[in-house]
């Protein structure tokens, strides 16, 4: 179970799930509405955004270009993904870097144009192919010695990319866990107001698996307070 700046163990105990480190706890309960569930949007960035924080950490262990490669990559493709659309809510670059100088916006538009038309998709002149042809001297009895492809591909990983995709993703990162710790105040602030009777009538936290990898989250509600 993921708090924000956190993780909270829990475990399943008579058919319930239970958070170690609440002595007193009786319930853990299922909280829904709109507060919750842009919370739990924010806890999909917050893990989308640590994965591309570890990716980065552990790049430069990596003796192979390969692994470097896959590793950036990766980086690259969970970071912008907190900004795309989908069943959650993109994360808005204007209120994550408004404190920052307008050339982190201008490096948050360069990945999300080098995830969107070079790493997802080929529409960029980043990767290359040209067909040659290997043409013999006049003597030699075959004008064509070989036809192949040239790849001519573009390194977008340097010290420069590096630098600006780890600053964008830990500012991003600072966001949202910012977010998150307000949402959750003003959820508990919520909660308190009912009685302890109510809280024990919500219906108890539960996990229940997929039965597919094509079974989708619930949609994300329309609001005109999103960011």
């Amino acid at each position: 179970m993921i708090g924000p700046m956190e993780n909270l163990q829990i475990i399943a105990t008579d058919g319930n799930l239970h958070v170690e480190g609440f002595p007193t706890a009786v319930k853990l309960a299922k909280v829904g509405g709109e507060k919750a569930h842009k919370l739990g949007d924010l806890a999909l960035h917050a893990q989308d955004l640590r994965f591309a924080a570890d990716c980065l950490a552990v790049m430069n262990d990596q003796p192979s270009e390969f692994m470097q490669d896959v590793l950036w990559r990766s980086a690259i493709i969970h970071y912008t993904k907190c900004f795309s659309k989908g069943v959650r809510r993109a994360l808005k670059p204007d209120p994550v870097y408004s404190d920052n100088p307008p050339e982190a916006l201008e490096a948050w538009r360069w990945f999300l144009d080098l995830r969107n038309k070079h790493i997802a998709h080929d529409v960029s002149a980043f990767n290359l192919i040209e067909v040659g042809a290997v043409i013999n001297d006049p003597a030699d009895p075959h004008k064509i010695a070989k036809v192949a492809c040239a790849m001519f591909r573009v390194v977008t990983l340097d010290n420069g990319a590096f630098g600006n995709l780890d600053l964008l993703v830990r500012h991003a990162r600072e966001w949202v866990d910012s977010e998150q710790n307000k949402l959750c105040d003003a959820i508990t602030a919520d909660l308190e107001k009912e009685s302890h009777h109510s809280l024990m009538l919500r219906p108890n936290l539960q996990y229940n698996p997929p039965t597919s990898v094509l079974q989708g989250r619930p949609a994300t509600p329309a609001t005109g307070s999103e960011r």
